[in-house]
């Protein structure tokens, strides 16, 4: 007779097995974002932007609410599904192609009444669990080309369907998500650098044949912003500008000047520039403290990847982790000038209603990982 396997933790063993410093840290960083969304929008003349704190608020329950979810369910049971979850994923992204609403040249969101969902933020997660449940799939290591060359193909149709709308921030997620988790499940190194020779070859191509103009633009302007400081450098010079002001403790909470005169523009200060307002307001000793908050969310990401007893649970977390980083480099990297003006948001803390909620449920998925590996 097969021997049992192992017996699946009671509701209470799970919740007594819940990495509460690592929800404590997120639940501070979401908690930091509504009060600098609050910050940076006050002043403004827009009174819907003046409540999208409390959009935030409001989100931010649904994704605590989601986080806990995930938590408590086996997350071997949801990559049991990941296949479908990715096919769903391919779905929405046509479907917001097709029938989605088009905000400033981008077809990135569906919108009922009050309620707006941008499927590319959930797609992440999608590929993610895909990743985890697909490499492993003939044993602990990808020793396999085809596994690799489909799980590249899985990766590219995502991409090519976000940059399709055209979301180039949220597009570039995808290639470092998929090249970390190839690389934590043992990747040949010959079939990685492929991978990096193709992808630089196909981003020279999209950069020369498919982007717009104004896209080539925003790539390139943080390289020379003083080229065009009214145009497509304004943003940039007027981001340094504001976190250079802040010094070492910054001019206070709510008295950010670039922010409140309107010359950090007020339609992206709570969102992709959220950085900038910290910058200001809160200085250097401010930023070092958020940086700090990001840095322990990753590390106690990273650990429970490491402690993880199967590559599947590893993978998942490296996957999550992955795609922090990434948004956090982007973002804060645009901000001060040392990569390319995206418009991708900073984890936990920018304004959006399913960022925050993926955001989240990341954290869920952690928190899954961690609950369910098995003793020693």
């Amino acid at each position: 007779m097969a021997a049992a396997g192992p017996k699946s933790p009671s509701l209470i063993e799970k919740i007594a097995r819940v990495d509460w410093l690592l929800l404590a840290v997120a639940g501070l960083a979401v908690g930091s974002g509504v009060v600098f969304i609050y910050s940076a929008t006050w002043t403004s003349d827009n009174p819907e932007l003046r409540d999208y704190y409390v959009k935030q608020l409001y989100h931010s329950i649904i994704g605590f609410g989601l986080c806990g979810t995930l938590a408590l369910l086996d997350y071997r049971k949801l990559l049991r599904l990941a296949p479908l979850i990715l096919l769903a994923g391919y779905g929405i992204l046509v479907a917001v192609l097709l029938f989605g609403t088009e905000v400033n040249n981008a077809r990135s969101w569906f919108e009922w009444g009050f309620v707006r969902l941008q499927p590319a933020e959930l797609v992440k997660l999608a590929l993610v669990l895909f990743l985890a449940w697909f490499l492993p799939w003939r044993g602990e290591k990808v020793d396999n080309f085809w596994t690799f060359a489909w799980g590249c193909a899985a990766t590219g149709g995502c991409m090519a369907l976000v940059l399709k709308q055209p979301d180039l921030g949220s597009a570039m997620v995808f290639g470092p998500l998929c090249f970390v988790m190839m690389f934590v499940a043992g990747v040949k190194k010959r079939w990685l650098l492929m991978g990096l020779v193709l992808g630089a070859v196909v981003a020279v191509y999209a950069y020369f044949f498919y982007l717009e103009p104004y896209q080539q633009a925003r790539l390139t302007s943080f390289l020379d912003p003083g080229r065009d400081p009214e145009g497509y450098g304004y943003h940039l010079q007027q981001s340094k500008t504001a976190i250079g002001s802040g010094g070492m403790l910054g001019r206070g909470f709510m008295e950010g000047k670039q922010s409140i005169l309107g010359f950090l523009p007020k339609d992206v200060s709570f969102s992709d520039f959220i950085f900038s307002v910290i910058g200001e307001e809160f200085g250097f000793l401010g930023s070092v403290i958020l940086l700090s908050v990001f840095a322990i969310i990753l590390l106690m990401g990273l650990n429970i990847a490491v402690r993880s007893r199967d590559m599947r649970g590893a993978l998942v977390a490296t996957g999550v982790c992955t795609m922090f980083f990434t948004h956090i480099f982007e973002n804060i990297g645009m901000t001060i000038g040392v990569t390319p003006i995206t418009g991708i948001p900073l984890p936990f803390i920018s304004y959006g209603g399913t960022f925050v909620v993926t955001c989240l449920a990341g954290i869920g998925l952690l928190q899954s990982v961690h609950i369910h590996r098995q003793p020693r």
